[in-house]
């Protein structure tokens, strides 16, 4: 493991270890990135599998947890009073603490899957349409802390100073 932890060298070795593809995004493959975390870090692959698989267990739980709200809500709720529109707008969410931040699972009772349009046999494209759906189920990881508090400062005078303005 590296005594010297450095922003710097981290971003000169992914610079020069991944390419940004053809959609813009910059894509860093596992390789490389396992590679840091042991050197840099100590932290060795089978660690962060299970470490990984652990966290995945348990955002599978809250999931379950949200759903068990969303069935009480659901159930809580007079007959006459469980609409379409009711559907669409009850929801249930689970926040679970990680390192560095948070994962919230949100279960919606009722959502919209849009499919887009694809190429047929012939090449034809075919029109986009959309589904209902029920139990649709969102799950979103806030991190919190995980970029240093000056990066918004540096990035902003940066940019700025590249722009000209």
């Amino acid at each position: 493991m590296s005594e010297e932890k450095s922003v710097e060298d981290g971003v000169k070795f992914y610079r020069e270890n991944s390419e940004i593809g053809q959609s813009g995004v910059r894509a860093i493959r596992k390789g490389p990135f396992v590679q840091r975390l042991e050197e840099v870090h100590g932290v060795k692959e089978e660690d962060l599998k299970r470490v990984q698989g652990a966290i995945d267990f348990e955002t599978n739980v809250a999931a379950h947890v949200s759903l068990e709200d969303l069935i009480e809500k659901i159930e809580a709720t007079p007959k006459a009073e469980r609409t379409e529109e009711f559907a669409l707008n009850v929801s249930a969410t689970t926040r679970l603490p990680t390192p560095g931040g948070s994962t919230e699972v949100t279960v919606n009772g009722q959502g919209t899957v849009n499919i887009p349009g694809r190429r047929d046999a012939d090449g034809n494209m075919t029109e986009a349409t959309s589904r209902t759906d029920w139990g649709r189920t969102r799950t979103t990881i806030n991190a919190k802390g995980r970029v240093d508090k000056s990066f918004p400062d540096e990035a902003r005078d940066r940019i700025r100073k590249s722009l000209g303005a």
